[in-house]
């Protein structure tokens, strides 16, 4: 019996992955999903040593789910609430680390807890870091449509966008990066590290960041993707 409970468990925990692979908002469809055991009871969630709820599933640097008791990437608790400056240093430094399901959950997190005003800047910027980690899987047709539904959301946010979010920047980048994964152009890693705002350096002058990315830096390739993507599973 304990070992049926522990495969009912699992497959649920299974489907929630699936679902946060959708492009859905994890932790409001996540949270419909009971991960209720034959016993009728809830699954306890694991807690952190400051009692924050934490996932007990690992994950790769992809956000792939890991067997139970692998060591995994550290995981962005899910009560995360920063202030919307702090999101977004957070959600770039793991993007240039190449964690953008990291970012991902990070930005979802402010999408979650922010003004009503504000969740639609916030679900494309989620959705844009979840249209790259499509990418890094090797999830074409996947990375295309969440870039597709970033772009459109973060079009939608009347300018200028709040906290200095480049919006016309990454709109350009979104769009860029479906262009060229739809001619099967080569996709570096350099290229999936979008600026989330507009730089600002020490005269003052607003300077735009580098999206979309450089051109002249991929080569037109077949299907072609960078060394680590790997398949999505």
């Amino acid at each position: 019996m304990t070992e049926r409970l522990d495969i009912d468990c699992e497959f649920r925990h299974r489907l929630a992955d699936k679902i946060i692979e959708a492009g859905s908002s994890s932790r409001e469809l996540k949270q419909r999903v009971r991960f209720v055991c034959d016993n009728g009871h809830m699954a306890e969630r694991d807690r952190d040593d400051s009692g924050r709820p934490r996932s007990t599933r690992p994950r790769d640097a992809l956000g792939r789910p890991l067997p139970r008791g692998s060591e995994g990437i550290p995981r962005i608790p899910d009560d995360l609430e920063l202030p919307p400056t702090e999101t977004l240093a957070y959600a770039q430094d793991l993007l240039d680390r190449g964690l953008a399901f990291n970012a991902h959950e990070v930005l979802e997190a402010a999408w979650k807890n922010g003004p009503d005003n504000e969740r639609v800047l916030w679900q494309g910027l989620a959705q844009l870091t979840v249209g790259i980690t499509h990418v890094q899987r090797g999830n074409v047709k996947g990375a295309i449509t969440l870039l597709r539904r970033a772009s459109a959301r973060l079009a939608h946010h009347d300018p200028p966008a709040p906290y200095a979010i480049d919006v016309p920047g990454l709109v350009d980048f979104a769009d860029a990066l479906i262009e060229d994964l739809a001619s099967g152009a080569e996709i570096t890693t350099q290229c999936l590290r979008p600026r989330l705002v507009v730089v600002r350096p020490p005269n003052g002058r607003v300077a735009r960041t580098t999206n979309p990315p450089n051109r002249q830096n991929r080569r037109s390739t077949k299907n072609s993707l960078t060394p680590d993507a790997a398949t999505s599973d």
